[in-house]
């Protein structure tokens, strides 16, 4: 009897010892398949934003733009590695050379997670403001990572030292197509905000020029003299045409009691300007007006100015006139805490419902499917959300006041870091629209 207590005794143990290996055994799996899971979390497709739960899409700390740790949590952007006009050139320095960058070095990279650190110095920066043409340079460096990567074997990273650039890239050969994800200065939107630094640059640099323009017209000096209130005269209207009132050489529309735009065409035949009428050739209006400040990179179709009380801009032999408005310091005071309590709890809905009671002068109110549109080209913003890219507010050039954490345009330039879910744009809001209204 004993011996069979003593055999039932150890066959447990062996069973007990037998069932703890597997379970350890178990327990490596389950980490491994996690870990390889999370190696993978970077590997997507070209579209960023798209999920309902981004709809902040550049919500992520960007405090320290060089940061080189761990962006497992932050999503990269996914480039197929395809064969280009450079795959006869056979080491990254031919590509390098090819492309008109300059190869410094390649090294082990001081980071684990990467083969190789490759220093090179780029020859172009990551966004341009050429006049009022802004644009990112991101096909090029898409160029240079894809081919990079095309010559790599393994992840690597680039390291452009001169402007402060850190881009790692993680291959994934796995499938029948090559692709390369990669992140720059950890920021998933480095180029957006690459362009929102150049723009702020420029606006924070000419936002106190004005020019001088002599006004003729009784009807522009009568608006200036009374803050742009008005009546209309209903018996001198000719018609109404979409959002504007139609007169005799020029229709004009109302926010509330006050003139938002009017429009002088080819039947008003008195100076509005110091020698400017409608219909001049542009070229000789440019020779007659000032240089400071002008809207446009090409003369020869459009130009536009800002005076210390009004915007004006000339296209097609028409001329079109926005009043100035002079900061708010409540409304400002409620948009800045708006904006600051939109980044810490992500409530669009809130935001919106807010800003439109504060702001109720704008322009355009749009909600197709979820995708909300909101412009005030008067106050300088327009925010936007459900959109795969620059969901919050973009700021134009003749934006005034505190934005978010009570800093001004100057304070975010100083600080060197655009806010989460803010854009700028040298551009304005009020001369795209006088080319969709007047072209």
């Amino acid at each position: 009897m004993k011996d069979n207590s003593k055999r039932i005794l150890q066959i447990v143990i062996i069973f007990i010892v037998i069932l703890m290996i597997l379970l350890i055994v178990l327990a490596i799996n389950i980490n491994k398949s996690k870990t390889k899971n999370n190696s993978n979390t970077n590997i997507i497709n070209k579209t960023l934003g798209n999920s309902d739960s981004n709809l902040l899409d550049n919500s992520v700390d960007n405090s320290d733009e060089n940061s080189t740790g761990d962006t497992n949590s932050i999503e990269g952007e996914t480039v197929e590695v395809l064969p280009t006009v450079y795959e006869n050139l056979s080491t990254i320095q031919d590509v390098c050379n090819y492309l008109g960058c300059t190869y410094i070095d390649s090294k082990n990279s001081t980071e684990k997670k990467y083969d190789k650190d490759i220093y090179i110095n780029f020859n172009t920066e990551p966004a341009e403001v050429e006049g009022r043409e802004y644009y990112s340079n991101k096909p090029f460096y898409e160029d240079v990572i894809i081919n990079f990567a095309d010559k790599m074997e393994d992840d690597f990273r680039i390291i452009d030292e001169s402007r402060s650039i850190v881009i790692t890239v993680k291959l994934d050969d796995d499938s029948e197509q090559k692709n390369a994800t990669y992140l720059i200065n950890n920021d998933p939107h480095f180029f957006d905000n690459a362009v929102s630094k150049k723009s702020l640059s420029k606006i924070v640099e000419t936002q106190n020029d004005v020019s001088n323009l002599k006004v003729k017209s009784p009807i522009i000096q009568s608006l200036i003299n009374n803050n742009w209130q008005a009546q209309l005269s209903v018996q001198n209207m000719q018609k109404q045409e979409g959002n504007y009132y139609v007169y005799n050489g020029y229709k004009v529309r109302m926010l509330g009691d006050r003139v938002y735009n009017i429009i002088f065409d080819s039947n008003y035949k008195e100076e509005i300007f110091d020698g400017i009428t409608t219909g001049m050739d542009q070229a000789d209006l440019y020779d007659k007006l000032p240089d400071a400040y002008y809207f446009g990179t090409d003369i020869a179709t459009a130009l536009g100015y800002k005076t210390n009380g009004f915007y004006v801009f000339f296209l097609n032999g028409k001329i079109s006139i926005y009043p100035t408005v002079t900061l708010d310091q409540n409304k400002d005071e409620q948009l800045n805490a708006l904006m600051t309590k939109l980044n810490k709890d992500g409530d669009y809905s809130s935001f919106i419902d807010n800003i439109t009671k504060v702001y109720t002068d704008y322009t355009i109110y749009e909600n197709n499917n979820g995708k909300i549109d909101i412009k005030y080209p008067l106050e300088g913003f327009e925010i936007k959300f459900g959109y795969d890219k620059n969901n919050g507010i973009t700021i134009y050039d003749n934006f005034q006041g505190k934005i978010v954490d009570n800093k001004t345009l100057t304070d975010i330039q100083k600080d060197g870091n655009i806010p989460n879910n803010l854009y700028i744009l040298y551009d304005n809001l009020m001369f795209q629209e006088t080319y969709d209204t007047l072209e």
